[in-house]
């Protein structure tokens, strides 16, 4: 099992929708008020009002998918202490929720608003910068004005990473990938984090930084710390900060 190789095509998107939709268990969730209330807490410190709404947004995406994992499958621990929406500067300064953890999976969760539109916003910066890459990219649709959120899909960093040369860089600093190149049902994911081994998923390696696969449970918030100094020095070119 750990030998299976994951790409876009694992499950085809349309027909998994079209013909398994009404069996699949929920896969919105209903944020409690404390939940709503914990987001807006984590984006109060940062000051930037366009930032700060962002940082609720992925908040609520978090909190969403948490609770989804929880229901979904109950065996499985994300770990969020060290994620990116605990520290301000990470969480204004990048759109996505990054440094998630489920067993030895790395999790980018993003956040979107409405899936009427065939593209995705991705920050350069979790697929190009190996000290924020994930296994595992998630798509959690947020509606805000309801308090829910919707896991809605996901794509390997393999899949990604494979066919992002092709793209072109938008003004503010993300990729826009089309929707076709995520699986559109998160149960997809559920299956690696439970069958298959980390290291059939290959993450690319920062220069100095060790070779994480062959660490159980990485610091995050130590390598973190380390490696942004370096980060903010790449992102001169990032006019949007």
């Amino acid at each position: 099992m750990s030998n299976l190789s994951i790409t876009s095509n694992f499950l085809d998107p349309l027909d998994w929708e079209s013909e398994h939709w009404e069996s699949q268990p929920p896969r919105v969730m209903t944020l409690l008020p404390e939940q709503v209330q914990q987001a807006a807490d984590w984006c109060q410190p940062v000051s930037n009002p366009n930032q700060q709404w962002q940082v609720y947004l992925n908040a609520l995406a978090l909190l969403g998918f948490k609770q989804w994992l929880h229901q979904r499958a109950p065996e499985l621990t994300l770990i969020d202490e060290q994620c990116s929406i605990q520290y301000p500067i990470y969480a204004s300064l990048i759109n996505a929720v990054y440094h998630l953890q489920v067993g030895e999976f790395k999790l980018c969760i993003l956040a979107i608003g409405s899936l009427t539109d065939t593209q995705i916003s991705i920050p350069r910066a979790v697929l190009d910068l190996p000290e924020f890459a994930a296994h595992w990219y998630v798509l959690v649709e947020v509606l805000e004005d309801a308090e829910q959120a919707c896991v809605y899909g996901c794509s390997s960093y393999d899949t990604l990473a494979q066919q992002v040369d092709s793209l072109s860089v938008e003004l503010d600093w993300n990729y826009a990938v089309p929707l076709q190149w995520f699986t559109l049902e998160p149960d997809v994911l559920l299956l690696s984090l439970r069958c298959l081994n980390s290291q059939a998923m290959s993450l690319p390696i920062a220069a100095g930084m060790p070779d994480q696969r062959a660490e159980a449970k990485p610091d995050l918030k130590k390598n973190s710390r380390l490696y942004f100094p370096k980060f903010l020095v790449r992102n001169e070119l990032y006019g949007k900060y």
